[in-house]
């Protein structure tokens, strides 16, 4: 504890002894259990640096010893799916957006997790589905905006799904599926 108020007194002192005129927040590192969580924590922290300087490989190896860490780390899921979507590793990008499902299903998270598997099914023109999911994570927060854009985009463009049999298509030429029965 001595030694983090030293610290935080000498950053404090250097700050202003530089000519420092702006304010800013120091925070102070909380004390972490150690074992499993703490490296699953500190391997997740490397991978979002890595991550928001564009780093996804570097990011990914991070985020895959968090998980190894502690398979119920959500945060490390969840930008692990971020890296593969930059990525366009699309597969392993659901796989991680579903997990996040699992593990953290508050509203706002489902919404937000929903808008993005949709954004993904849509770049794979898979509209269909995400439209499904589009309305999905309308259902979890009416408002979410992106979520509004991106129904309304679809809607707009009435796109068939690329590679998917359109059922309503062929009901309409009188040619429905035939029942395997």
């Amino acid at each position: 504890m001595r030694r983090m108020l030293l610290f935080v007194t000498v950053l404090i002192g250097t700050a202003l002894a530089a000519g420092c005129t702006s304010y800013r927040t120091v925070v102070v590192a909380e004390k972490e259990p150690p074992g499993q969580l703490h490296a699953s924590r500190v391997h997740t922290r490397n991978g979002i640096r890595f991550y928001e300087r564009g780093h996804y490989r570097k990011a990914i190896v991070q985020f895959e010893l968090a998980i190894a860490k502690d398979p119920s780390n959500w945060e490390a899921h969840f930008y692990l799916a971020e890296c593969y979507r930059e990525l366009r590793e699309y597969d392993p990008c659901l796989k991680h957006y579903r997990i996040v499902l699992e593990l953290r299903s508050e509203p706002a998270w489902a919404a937000r997790v929903e808008y993005k598997i949709g954004w993904v099914y849509e770049r794979r023109g898979k509209y269909k589905e995400a439209r499904s999911h589009y309305e999905l994570a309308l259902a979890a927060v009416p408002s979410h905006r992106e979520a509004k854009e991106a129904k309304r985009r679809l809607e707009s463009k009435k796109h068939k799904d690329r590679g998917d049999d359109d059922d309503d298509e062929d009901d309409r030429r009188g040619r429905g599926k035939k029942d395997d029965d």
